[in-house]
């Protein structure tokens, strides 16, 4: 199951955040391709590990999704328009 907290639904709704509603971050996790990006940045290490993607929306806009998850569910941590930069970082992984 998908948690978005109510904190993390007013940071992703914010205009300077990219306006990113719930509907279109449910909309990625089912168009995303598979492969996750694990963040191993020291001051992003979670247990457990945040790992992020990038996917597009069913009317093509391009979210990266940050989220960790557990046996349970998947608590999204955040979600807003993915750069140029995100996305060639993205691409890297997946070769």
């Amino acid at each position: 199951m998908l948690v978005i907290s109510e904190k993390i639904r007013q940071k992703i709704g914010d205009p300077s955040h990219g306006s990113v509603t719930d509907r279109e971050v449910r909309e990625c996790f089912l168009n995303r391709c598979g492969r996750v990006v694990c963040d191993d940045r020291e001051e992003h290490r979670t247990d457990p590990a945040t790992v992020w993607f990038v996917a597009e929306t069913h009317v093509g806009r391009l979210l990266k999704i940050v989220y960790v998850e557990d046996e349970e569910n998947i608590y999204l941590k955040t979600a807003y328009p993915a750069t140029k930069t995100i996305q060639d970082i993205f691409d890297l992984h997946g070769n």
